[in-house]
């Protein structure tokens, strides 16, 4: 169920590198499909399609196609 204040996620725009601002974590909610995709420079083969009930939180994400992830940064 949905809190007061969840934070939506929004999907990768562009296929490659995806860092935050100064500070900033990106925190991946779902992978929508299955490809690789590097997370603080460990490469996962074939990740996805999975939902995660609890982000993860790296620094910066490397992606293979646009609308991969879906994620939020703070």
């Amino acid at each position: 169920m949905a809190e007061p204040h969840t934070i939506p996620s929004k999907l990768n725009t562009s296929a490659g590198v995806l860092t935050p601002s100064s500070g900033d974590k990106i925190y991946i909610t779902a992978i929508l499909f299955t490809d690789d995709l590097t997370i603080d420079g460990v490469v996962v083969n074939g990740a996805g399609p999975v939902a995660l009930p609890s982000p993860i939180i790296c620094s910066s994400v490397t992606t293979s196609a646009i609308g991969q992830i879906a994620y939020f940064t703070r």
